[in-house]
């Protein structure tokens, strides 16, 4: 299931907007920019571990491969595995 601030938002029961900004404020970042940090941090894990990219891209909560990639490139300074399978 793909994980968004509105089920968090609910869950500690603040409105999806607040938390947005409180996030952000304490964080210096959007939601969205440390949720992909950690699925990429995750994904990395997994990559070492053996499992095929397309697998993991999946499995961490990205819609197709192609974002994974974007998003190691983006989050990572420098990306020494192949991202080919």
């Amino acid at each position: 299931k793909q994980i968004g601030l509105s089920d968090i938002s609910e869950v500690k029961n603040i409105s999806t907007d607040y938390y947005r900004r409180i996030i952000k404020e304490y964080m210096g970042q959007p939601f969205i920019s440390i949720l992909n940090e950690y699925r990429v941090e995750i994904a990395l894990k997994l990559k070492k571990q053996g499992y095929p990219m397309k697998t993991i891209a999946k499995n961490v909560g990205f819609e197709n491969y192609n974002r994974l990639v974007y998003n190691i490139k983006k989050y990572v300074e420098k990306c020494d595995i192949q991202c080919e399978n």
